[in-house]
């Protein structure tokens, strides 16, 4: 009977230790499980994010730096939800729709300029949302609410990129640092590195030019935007702030408006009194060929800017200062504006076309289709 009892207590202590082995194999198949479904980056925030190994399905709140980045990489067709200030009413006037016409198609759950429709987020079931911020956005209440309801209310995986203009004093290499970031999401480095390395380049191309002119012969330029259907008021931008960003660092140039991380209203008797050497036109405004030929611009025609036809547009690309991977292509188009011998053997028209091609591996037709919904068909005309 003692034997017997002894056997089964030999029994039993071996069963548990068995099941206890067990319940230590599962635990450390359940981890390696997840890790091999999951994956960490940190956003901009500085943020440790856990997110599906395998992205299917994003919601994006975004002006237009994410839809491209995604393009590049080929991955649009994973917008499933899009906060990218796109309108049924204006299917032309946006880049993003031309890389990605099913913009208009998916659920738009809005922006934080004005609210975000938590609802559409939800019923589109993304697997993370990438919210792109900007120097516009980042302070505002909207903001803040969005980031706090997608994280710990709704509890999806939520991606923050800044923008270059989200820091203090911004540097035109802050734009790779999100290139980077969204190459880490899905996976992309090496494409992500081969975006960074043809926007350097192009950059460099610039800076090379440049880098020589010497103080007094720097033209001073003024930074506009705004300035449309005729009326002579626009907004102009100070010392690397807003649409003016970088231009110093890249381009070599004086801006008329000396003051720095600053912006106002400028009427027409206070651009008589700056009277720049030369005009680019930024967010929204008038193309110049109508600033220099429209009767309605009368009153600052005789600016001198104006009178010797150094005005160049940037279309659409500085719209609200957010730039995205069109850095070199505003850089190119104020340099040359600016200083047009250092670049009469380039025509940028050509050289947007051929950028975006190389950039989103597309043809010409559809290169040219995004110049045009970027306001720079102008460029064409002009001999740009």
């Amino acid at each position: 009977m003692k034997l017997f009892k002894k056997s089964l207590s030999a029994v039993l202590i071996f069963s548990m230790s068995f099941s206890l082995v067990g319940c230590g194999n599962d635990t450390k198949q359940g981890v390696a499980q997840q890790e091999t479904t999951t994956k960490e980056v940190i956003d901009s925030r500085g943020k440790h994010i856990k997110l599906p190994k395998k992205i299917e399905r994003v919601a994006i709140l975004d002006k237009g730096f994410v839809t491209q980045v995604m393009s590049a990489f080929h991955m649009q067709n994973k917008i499933v939800a899009q906060g990218d200030l796109v309108q049924k009413s204006k299917t032309k006037e946006r880049d993003s729709l031309v890389l990605c016409p099913s913009l208009l198609e998916i659920p738009n759950i809005g922006y934080p300029t004005s609210a975000v429709d938590y609802e559409a987020i939800v019923e589109s079931n993304p697997d993370i949302v990438i919210l792109r911020n900007s120097e516009y956005i980042k302070d505002s209440e909207i903001t803040q609410e969005a980031i706090k309801k997608i994280e710990d209310d709704l509890k999806i995986p939520l991606v923050v990129v800044n923008g270059p203009g989200c820091k203090e004093h911004p540097k035109y290499q802050d734009q790779y640092e999100g290139v980077k970031l969204l190459g880490e999401v899905f996976d992309q480095q090496d494409k992500a590195n081969e975006i960074i390395d043809l926007m350097q380049k192009n950059i460099e191309m610039i800076i090379n030019r440049t880098k020589d002119i010497n103080e007094n012969n720097k033209p001073s330029t003024m930074f506009i935007s705004g300035f449309k259907d005729g009326t002579v008021e626009g907004t102009i931008w100070g010392d690397n702030y807003g649409d003016a960003k970088f231009v110093e660092e890249i381009c070599n140039i004086k801006n008329v408006y000396e003051k720095h991380d600053a912006m106002r209203k400028a009427s027409a008797e206070e651009m008589h009194a700056l009277n720049p050497d030369a005009i680019v036109l930024c967010t929204i405004s008038c193309e110049p060929k109508e600033l220099l030929e429209n009767s309605s611009y009368h009153a600052i025609q005789d600016i001198k800017a104006i009178k010797d036809k150094s005005v160049v547009s940037r279309g659409k690309l500085t719209w609200w200062g957010d730039f995205r991977l069109e850095i070199p292509t505003i850089m190119l188009i104020t340099a040359k504006g600016v200083y047009p011998d250092k670049f009469k053997d380039l025509s940028v028209s050509e050289w947007l076309n051929q950028y975006h091609m190389d950039l989103y591996g597309i043809d010409k037709d559809t290169a040219q289709e995004i110049k045009i919904a970027q306001g720079l068909g102008w460029m064409d005309e002009a001999g740009f």
